[in-house]
C-alpha cells in the first residue's frame, strides 16, 4: 500500500516538474481539433477551468459553421524562448490554420508563466480584426483581467469580443460558402448600387469628353484632360473631377460630374459594449464533431501581444 501511494507520489510530483519546466513548441503542443472539429481550445495544463473551455469551443465552432473563420486558443504555462509572437506565427505555419482561399485564420496565444500573449490574425481576417481593434481588446478586457490572475475571465471575454466583431462582418462567408437571406439581400443591393455608379462614371467620362470646351485664354486650342480623380463634395455625393489643360498656353481649368445621386454606405462594425462573464450564454460541454482539417491558410503577422 505504502508503495503504491510512494509511486503515485512520485508520479504526480514528476507530472508537476513536467508542466513547470515544459516549453511548449508547435510540434510537442497537442492539437484536440485535428481529432475533434469542436475542440478549437489547446489547453494541455488544465490552465482553463472545463467550464470556460467548453464556452470558448462553443462560440469558435459557431465562429467557423456562419463565418468561416478557423480559430485557436492555446494556453500554456510556457512557450519556446518565451516568445509568444514567434511561437504562435511558426504554429500558424506548422499546421496552415485558415482557410487558403480566404486566409481567415484566427490564433490567439497566452503563456501564463511567461506572462505573454498574442492575438495574430489570417491576412484576410486583417480588414476585419485590424491590428488597432485586437490591441483594443487586449487593452480593455484580457490584460485587466490576466493582471489579476483570472485566466478564464481574460479569454472568455476576448474571444467573444472577437468572434463578435467577426460575426458583424459578413463579407465573410460560411464554411459551406452559403449566404443568409438578408446577406444575399445586402449583396445584391451592392451588385445594383455598383451598376448604377459605373454607369455614372461611363456618362461623365464620355460628357466630359464631349464638351472639351475652347480655351478662353487664347481661344486657339482645346482644352484636354490631363488627370482625373476621385472626390466626395459637401453634398455626402462622389463626383468625377476632369482637370483640362491648353497645349498652346498652358491655361488650366476643373470640371466635377457627379458619379451618382444615391450613395450606399456600407455598415462598419465599430466597438462593441462587451458585457463579462463568462459562464453566461455560452455555458455547455464541446460534442464529437468528428476530426477537423486545417485548410493551408497564411498569416502575415497582424495581430496584437504584449506582457502583463
Amino acid at each position: 500500500m505504502l508503495r503504491k501511494l510512494f509511486i503515485f507520489l512520485l508520479t504526480l510530483s514528476a507530472l508537476s516538474c513536467f508542466s513547470e519546466t515544459t516549453e511548449w513548441t508547435p510540434k510537442n503542443l497537442p492539437m484536440p481539433y485535428l481529432k475533434d472539429k469542436t475542440q478549437h481550445v489547446c489547453n494541455p495544463e488544465q490552465i482553463l477551468s472545463q467550464a470556460a473551455t467548453d464556452s470558448i469551443n462553443n462560440m469558435l465552432t459557431m465562429l467557423e459553421e456562419k463565418r468561416g473563420v478557423q480559430a485557436i486558443v492555446v494556453v500554456v504555462g510556457r512557450v519556446e524562448n518565451a516568445d509568444a509572437y514567434r511561437f504562435g506565427m511558426d504554429l500558424a505555419e506548422h499546421y496552415g490554420i485558415g482557410s487558403k482561399e480566404q486566409n481567415s485564420g484566427l490564433l490567439i496565444v497566452l503563456a501564463t508563466k511567461d506572462r505573454k500573449y498574442q492575438i495574430l490574425t489570417g491576412t484576410g481576417l486583417e480588414g476585419t480584426l485590424p491590428d488597432a481593434i485586437c490591441r483594443r481588446v487586449e487593452n480593455r478586457l484580457m490584460v485587466p483581467a490576466l493582471k489579476r490572475g483570472d485566466w478564464d475571465e481574460a479569454m472568455f471575454t476576448s474571444v467573444k469580443a472577437l468572434s463578435t466583431y467577426c460575426m458583424g462582418d459578413k463579407s465573410l462567408v460560411n464554411s459551406n460558402g452559403d449566404l443568409d437571406e438578408d446577406e444575399l439581400s445586402q449583396l445584391l443591393g451592392l451588385i445594383i448600387f455598383g451598376f448604377c455608379t459605373f454607369l455614372g462614371a461611363i456618362y461623365a467620362v464620355v460628357n466630359a469628353l464631349r464638351i472639351r470646351r475652347t480655351c478662353p485664354q487664347c481661344r486657339n486650342s482645346k482644352l484636354k484632360v490631363v488627370k482625373t480623380r476621385i472626390e466626395r463634395g459637401k453634398d455626402k455625393h462622389l463626383y468625377k473631377v476632369f482637370s483640362y489643360r491648353c497645349k498652346k498656353c498652358g491655361y488650366e481649368d476643373e470640371k466635377k460630374y457627379s458619379l451618382a445621386r444615391n450613395q450606399a454606405h456600407l455598415r462598419n462594425v465599430g466597438p462593441y459594449s462587451f458585457g463579462s462573464g463568462w459562464g453566461r450564454g455560452f455555458s455547455g460541454g464541446g460534442g464529437f464533431g468528428g476530426g477537423g482539417s486545417f485548410g493551408g491558410g497564411s498569416f502575415g503577422g497582424g495581430g496584437s501581444g504584449g506582457s502583463f
